[in-house]
């Protein structure tokens, strides 16, 4: 039956009309590589994306035309070339994934249709294998190729990607096809669509007599010994594997755009305001959240561009930068420790990045919980409470808060969640004293209620508080 709206019929979404994505990884194939091209752009569906991942080749590949080339300065082997083919294509908005290898392309148009068409979301191109299930659409074998992987979205999302504990060449495409299996994926652990020799052409295939592989000699020994030994103890195997390169990243927000609370008004939208920490940054990548830049541009100590990241701020800036800073680190799971930092008074002094996971670092003054201005300046009842049963604390200070990123997005949610949970205690008359001019309070009930037992801070962290020097111990100078 048709669906019909003003008259206009309306078909469902086939998956034939979602992005499809390639990906090619090549090492020390050059030459090789341009064949490759010449077929994949030849052959591409239209608005895919092509990108090509140049593995540590000795002489750096290059490509025109809109193929995007991710390069890896040494080379660190098929996994974690196919893992960054992954993330690329991923981070594209990609519904299918093809990875192919430099020595193998396609040579029929629509190429791609039969993989996904069919109702199996992963399968990979193979041949000269023994079959053990075919029909009109598959064949199952009893081992898999590794020269054309085909994934849905879904799959990566749920599986993950590929191991690197094989080595720089062997199992990985194999026990990646495993888990998707004893995940509950796949009909066969092994399988491709039938008569795939027809859609490719495969230099291991056609070429045998001269194609050689690049692999070195140890790494193929590794395999066929080591690697080949631990897959095999591995084929119930199902965990989800990170695919994503972890980086560390240092972010700072200049929120103007709503009142500072503590200054009695907006602070200028002024990048310069933020030049001595972006300059102090030379480990780890920054990231800016700002509200009204315009244009902004800057490099930090390091050679590397800020990322500036425009959004809309409707709240206190003290808790904005909570806000963002957790909807940041939710949708960036590639984001692998991090410190969030004021953008005005901070500056980095040394490597921040030395930090233990599931431990929360955070800045501390030379004061007390129990301070006339803390008390004056947040009157929450739960604050005060805590004030009062626990007044001899050392005062932490949230402008300098580090750890692995699940930390420290638990610590920016319970933040978040604490300013408005104020508010909806305010409106329905639960709580008549509010949570003050900034989020200093709360800083001091969640970090010491909700990370009690792992809590890191002193001089290891922040500098003498307000002292306008360095010393030898801190990760970071705080005014």
């Amino acid at each position: 039956m048709g669906v019909f709206i003003d008259g206009v019929e309306y078909a469902p979404a086939s998956k034939s009309m979602a992005k499809i994505g390639v990906a090619i990884t090549t090492h020390n194939r050059n030459d090789m590589l341009i064949r490759a091209l010449e077929h994949h752009v030849r052959f591409l569906p239209a608005g895919a994306v092509l990108v090509v991942v140049d593995d540590g080749s000795r002489t750096p590949v290059s490509a025109s035309g809109g193929v995007k080339v991710i390069r890896h300065n040494e080379a660190l082997g098929i996994a974690t070339a196919k893992n960054a083919s992954l993330s690329a294509l991923m981070d594209a908005g990609c519904e299918h994934i093809f990875l192919f290898d430099d020595d193998c392309w396609p040579v029929v148009d629509k190429w791609w249709q039969p993989y996904i068409e069919s109702p199996e979301p992963h399968l990979a191109h193979s041949w000269n294998l023994v079959e053990i299930w075919s029909d009109s659409q598959h064949t199952a074998s009893h081992a898999s190729g590794g020269t054309v992987l085909y994934y849905e979205r879904r799959v990566i999302d749920d599986v993950g990607g590929m191991r690197t504990i094989f080595g720089k060449y062997g199992c990985e495409h194999v026990n990646l096809s495993d888990r998707i299996h004893n995940r509950g994926w796949t009909t066969w652990r092994y399988a491709d669509v039938t008569g795939s020799e027809k859609l490719f052409y495969e230099c291991d295939r056609h070429e045998k007599n001269t194609h050689k592989t690049v692999a070195a000699a140890a790494d193929l020994q590794h395999n066929a010994s080591k690697g080949r030994d631990l897959w095999m103890t591995m084929l119930d195997d199902d965990q989800f594997v990170e695919y994503r390169q972890a980086e560390n990243v240092v972010i700072t927000t200049l929120l103007t755009g709503m009142e500072d609370t503590q200054r009695n008004g907006n602070m200028r939208p002024d990048v310069s305001l933020i030049s001595a920490l972006a300059t102090s940054v030379r480990h780890g990548r920054l990231i800016v959240m700002h509200d009204r830049l315009v244009n902004p541009q800057m490099k930090t100590g390091n050679g590397i561009e800020v990322e500036f990241i425009q959004v809309e701020n409707k709240i206190n800036p003290y808790f904005g930068r909570w806000l963002h800073v957790y909807q940041l680190l939710r949708d960036k799971p590639n984001i692998g420790k991090v410190w969030v930092v004021d953008g005005t008074d901070v500056q980095q002094l040394r490597d921040p990045f030395d930090i233990a996971p599931g431990w929360l670092y955070i800045g501390q003054e030379q004061a007390a919980v129990n301070n006339e201005w803390l008390k004056r300046n947040h009157p929450d009842t739960r604050v005060q409470d805590f004030i009062r049963d626990n007044p001899e604390l050392t005062l932490l200070n949230p402008g300098t808060v580090g750890g692995d990123r699940a930390t420290v997005q638990r610590f920016a949610h319970l933040m978040v969640r604490y300013w408005f949970d104020d508010h909806i205690d305010f409106i329905h008359k639960w709580e008549t004293g509010r949570a003050g001019v900034g989020d200093m309070g709360a800083t001091q009930l969640i970090g010491y209620s909700s990370f009690a037992d792992r809590l890191i801070y002193g001089p290891s962290v922040n500098t003498h508080f307000k002292s306008e020097k360095a010393d030898e111990y801190a990760r970071w100078k705080h005014k």
